[in-house]
């Protein structure tokens, strides 16, 4: 073997091992995003059913005390007592979210055609479980390829905002999907955006197809 050729040789050892080290770095960057998305649902999620929960005893105290001589202004007034009671009730929180009836089958997640462009799009959720799901801003979007459905890869580490949003009384929300931001200029064919939802485990819901020229 003449000497270029052990050049060569050594080049592409030190390529290759560069590659899988990229590769090795790229996958691992990749699960990390992924499991701090997941902690971050999980958050927004017990923040929203607790808040709800201190929401549902605040008008259930306003109501009993309203015919008392007592004019109680905020929570801060209560008794000692009462406040243990929140606690208790808080700290309970967490075991009685298993119990809500509700069911990914009763989600609807609608992409209203004229707001569809190659950078974002508006979806409607309805969510007409009896106690709806803690609605975060996370996404991700699929495209349809010889019928089968591939994740779209984002630009870079995706960051959303742990935000829980609640539906309106007609048990639905409208929220914007940035897609050229998170991801990329779109092109032409056929996608679909998905949310995911924490019901003791993560469940992916999915909406109706809709089409980019």
């Amino acid at each position: 073997m003449n000497r270029l050729s052990k050049i060569l040789l050594v080049i592409s050892i030190i390529l290759m091992t560069a590659l899988i080290v990229v590769l090795s770095l790229y996958f691992d960057m990749r699960k990390t995003a992924k499991n701090n998305l997941e902690e971050t649902l999980k958050v927004a999620n017990e923040l929203f059913e607790t808040n709800k929960k201190l929401r549902e005893l605040e008008e259930k105290l306003n109501t009993s005390n309203s015919t008392s001589s007592h004019n109680i202004t905020s929570i801060s007034n209560v008794s000692n007592d009462t406040n243990i009671t929140i606690s208790d009730e808080i700290s309970k929180n967490d075991e009685e979210t298993t119990n809500y009836n509700r069911n990914p089958d009763n989600v609807i997640i609608q992409v209203i055609d004229d707001t569809i462009t190659k950078e974002s799009a508006y979806i409607l959720i309805t969510d007409n479980n009896t106690t709806p799901y803690g609605w975060g801003e996370d996404y991700s979007i699929q495209k349809k390829v010889n019928n089968n459905w591939e994740e779209i890869e984002p630009n870079s580490d995706l960051a959303f905002n742990a935000l829980a949003h609640i539906p309106d009384k007609n048990n639905q929300l409208i929220l914007k999907v940035n897609y050229g931001k998170d991801f990329k200029t779109l092109d032409s064919g056929t996608y679909r955006i998905v949310k995911s939802v924490y019901d003791n485990g993560y469940i992916d819901i999915f909406s109706n197809e809709f089409n980019i020229d």
